[in-house]
């Protein structure tokens, strides 16, 4: 059975279709989505008898926009094809897909809003573009429990609040200079990590950053012993990171 609609901030802008049989979401046009409240108030695709349906989604060349919560809890999500055309991703985007193995994020975004991975547990590779404008949220990728790596942007200046909380498979991080501040709980019991780089540009370590990071053996930071005297390190849930700083 095909079900179809227009999902278009300008109203007829942007079409899909869905094949319930394929279980294929197919989104075209030009453009950007619905903005947020607009596509939260209309069913589209995510009422619940077509999203649990929903295995693979093709957005075509032309459409610029992912909306906030616009693949939330497709919970049989298993592949995304995203166009170049793409320069924004909204928050929650994709939260709770969580047979979601692999993504590519295409070099037009500028940032990762909050919540975008939330609980992506199947998630095991994510091509992120080289370079950000923007941070990466809070709860960014909380609960992505099977990834195994990640590059983080050059142009971040902020990891934000439990953005890589409970990513248990990570094992190697390299911070990036630029980033400036790491947030609540930002790597919080990555219970694998055994290593991670910080950058000399570093000047914030906040409360539970590396909580529970049972296995950190090697926190290379690269600006020195006295610039780290000088980083503001919150003492609280960080026993783990001083217990492996080397310069």
């Amino acid at each position: 059975m095909l079900v179809n609609g227009i999902c278009g901030k300008d109203g007829t802008n942007l079409q899909w279709k869905l094949d319930t049989l394929k279980g294929v979401l197919s989104i075209s046009g030009q453009g950007e989505m619905y903005d947020e409240w607009s596509f939260l108030d209309r069913e589209v695709w995510r009422s619940k008898e077509y999203k649990d349906v929903i295995t693979k989604v093709v957005i075509s060349g032309g459409v610029t926009s992912i909306t906030s919560h616009a693949f939330e809890e497709c919970m049989n999500l298993r592949e995304i094809v995203i166009p170049n055309s793409i320069n924004s991703i909204g928050a929650a985007a994709f939260q709770f897909c969580r047979k979601l193995e692999y993504i590519t994020i295409p070099d037009g975004v500028e940032g990762i809003l909050a919540n975008t991975f939330l609980d992506c547990n199947g998630l095991k590779i994510i091509k992120l573009p080289d370079i950000f404008k923007y941070d990466i949220g809070n709860c960014a990728f909380m609960g992505c429990s099977n990834l195994e790596s990640i590059n983080i942007p050059q142009g971040v200046t902020e990891i934000g609040e439990d953005a890589f909380k409970d990513c248990s498979s990570l094992t190697h991080i390299k911070i990036p200079e630029g980033v400036k501040v790491i947030g609540d709980g930002a790597f919080a019991r990555c219970s694998n990590l055994t290593s991670i780089k910080l950058p000399s540009s570093l000047r914030v370590i906040r409360n539970n950053a590396f909580y529970e990071c049972n296995k950190l053996r090697e926190a290379i930071y690269q600006g020195g012993v006295i610039a780290w005297s000088d980083v503001n390190r919150y003492d609280y849930g960080n026993w783990w990171l001083e217990n492996a700083i080397k310069f």
